[in-house]
């Protein structure tokens, strides 16, 4: 009997533990916040320190080098390849 409780009480939590987090990570993408993903290449996070008017936290920025180096190897090879083909 006791053991059928903790089960009940455990699956209630795991459920209740899910649907919490999915629901957090819904609103931090709707506003526009860090979700706790690596930005893509060629692509920074603003951080909330360093937030400015012109830059808001959240938003991705595309760092201009690295963009320039996407946008050579992509020219050279027609299609996405890894770096050893070009080094």
């Amino acid at each position: 009997m006791m053991e059928q409780m903790l089960a009940i009480i455990s699956a209630f939590y795991s459920q209740n533990l899910s649907s919490e987090t999915k629901r957090g990570k819904y609103q931090r993408a709707t506003k526009g916040e860090y979700n706790g993903s690596v930005p893509p290449l060629g692509y920074e996070l603003v951080r909330v320190p360093e937030a400015t008017a012109e830059r808001p936290a959240g938003l991705y920025i595309i760092l201009r080098i690295a963009a320039s180096l996407t946008t050579s190897l992509w020219s050279v090879s027609g299609t996405p390849s890894s770096m050893k083909t070009f080094t």
